[in-house]
C-alpha cells in the first residue's frame, strides 16, 4: 500500500466541478445490512473537496456544517484488513463522503460496516476487477436519495442537502495504453449518464481518470495553471474535451499545491 497525503480544496455549492485524481490503498468478511435505498442498475490517501455551511432538510437537529468530500483509488477492498485500513484513513481526515475506485467487489450492492456504508458497482461476471462506489458516513444516509450503478467504471449518488439536489459521480477511466475504442466507450457512457441527470442539480465528478492534464492556454478556463504537466496526454485531452462540452472545470488544476500532491 502506498501512503500519500491527501489534498484539500475549497468549492462552493454553486460550482460545477470535475475533480481529477485518485490515490491508492487497499473486505474482511462482515455481516451485511441493506438499507432501503433506490439501487438502480443501468446499462494512496484520498483527495478531498471541502464545502462549507450546508445543512440537511431536517433543520437544526441535523446540520452538516462542514461537508468533506474525497476521492480515492484504493486498489482493492477484496483483501483481508483492507476495509479497516480505508475506514481508519477516512476517519483520520474526517471525510463524510469518499468516491472509491478499484473496489474489486463483483455485482451491485450496499454494505454497512461500523459507522460507514459502502455503495458499490462492480463487474457482472463475478470477477474481482475494477469496481467503483462510495463510502459514506452513516450520519449522512438520510440525505442519500438514490444510488445509480451504471457499470464497473461509473456510478453516482443523488443527495438532497437543504433544498438542493447534489449528484456525485465516482469514475475510473481506462488507462493511457488502452485502445481508442475502449476510451470512447467510457466517455460516451459518462456523457450519456451525465446529461441524463437533472440540469438544475449540482454535479461533482470524482475519480481516477488516469489522465495527465497540461497547462495549454488553448484550454483555459476549463483548466488552470497548477497542473504538474505542461502537455496533456491522450487521456488528458479526452477529459478536457468532456469538460468543455459540458461546461465544467477541472478543479485540480486550479489550486496551488506541492508537485508531490499533484500526482495521481
Amino acid at each position: 500500500m502506498h501512503r500519500n497525503s491527501p489534498t484539500l480544496t475549497l468549492i462552493g455549492w454553486g460550482s460545477l466541478v470535475l475533480q481529477v485524481g485518485g490515490f491508492c490503498f487497499g473486505p474482511t468478511t462482515h455481516s451485511v445490512k441493506k438499507k432501503n435505498l433506490s439501487v438502480k442498475k443501468l446499462h494512496k490517501k484520498p483527495r478531498t473537496l471541502y464545502t462549507k455551511d450546508s445543512q440537511t432538510e431536517h433543520g437544526n437537529r441535523n446540520k452538516i456544517r462542514n461537508l468533506r468530500i474525497g476521492t480515492w483509488n484504493i486498489r482493492t477492498l477484496y483483501k483481508s484488513g483492507s476495509m479497516n485500513v480505508v475506514i481508519n484513513e477516512i476517519t483520520k481526515y474526517n471525510l463524510n463522503i469518499v468516491a472509491l475506485q478499484e473496489i474489486r467487489w463483483p455485482g451491485i450492492g450496499i454494505f454497512k460496516h461500523q459507522e460507514t456504508t459502502i455503495f458499490y458497482s462492480g463487474c457482472k461476471d463475478n470477477k474481482h476487477v475494477f469496481g467503483v462506489g462510495f463510502m459514506i458516513n452513516n450520519r449522512l444516509l438520510e440525505n442519500v436519495k438514490s444510488f445509480e450503478a451504471i457499470n464497473e467504471r461509473i456510478c453516482y449518488i443523488r443527495l438532497k442537502i437543504k433544498e438542493q439536489i447534489v449528484i456525485i459521480f465516482s469514475c475510473h477511466a481506462p488507462t493511457e495504453e488502452k485502445d481508442g475504442e475502449t476510451k470512447d466507450i467510457f466517455y460516451d457512457e459518462l456523457e450519456q449518464v451525465y446529461n441524463a441527470t437533472p440540469r438544475h442539480a449540482i454535479k461533482i465528478i470524482l475519480g481516477d481518470m488516469n489522465a495527465k492534464i497540461g497547462r495549454e492556454n488553448i484550454y483555459r478556463p476549463t483548466i488552470g495553471k497548477e497542473s504538474l504537466h505542461s502537455i496533456s496526454n491522450d487521456n488528458g485531452a479526452r477529459l478536457i474535451h468532456f469538460a468543455i462540452s459540458n461546461g465544467i472545470i477541472i478543479s485540480s488544476t486550479y489550486f496551488q499545491r506541492k508537485d508531490i500532491h499533484k500526482q495521481t
